[in-house]
C-alpha cells in the first residue's frame, strides 16, 4: 500500500524542508543550515532574497547564520559577496 507524505512529513524524510516557491532557483530542493544543521522551515526567516540575475537564493538561519545557494551549492554569505566582488558583481542584498 502507497501513503503519500505531506509537506511536514517529506521534510523529515529529505534532511530539510522542501522550497515551495518553485518559481525561485531552489524551488523543489532540500534547505539544511550549513552551519547548525537546522533543517525546520520554521527555524529560517519567512522571506528568501532572491537575485534573478544570478538565480542565486539566499537564506538567513534562526542561528544567524545567511548563506547563499547557487546552481546546487551553498556558501556562506560573506564568502559568496566576496566571489561577487571578485567577478565585478555587486550583489545587492549586501
Amino acid at each position: 500500500m502507497m501513503e503519500k507524505l505531506n509537506m511536514d512529513d517529506l521534510d523529515q524524510v529529505a534532511g530539510g524542508f522542501v522550497e515551495e516557491n518553485i518559481g525561485i532557483s531552489t524551488g523543489g530542493m532540500s534547505i539544511v543550515c550549513p552551519n547548525c544543521q537546522n533543517a525546520d522551515k520554521g527555524g529560517f526567516s519567512v522571506s528568501v532574497l532572491y537575485d534573478p540575475e544570478l538565480e542565486s537564493a539566499e537564506y538567513k538561519c534562526k542561528c544567524g547564520c545567511s548563506f547563499v545557494c547557487y546552481r546546487g551549492n551553498v556558501i556562506l554569505k560573506e564568502d559568496w559577496i566576496a566571489e561577487c566582488k571578485k567577478n565585478n558583481y555587486v550583489y545587492p542584498f549586501q
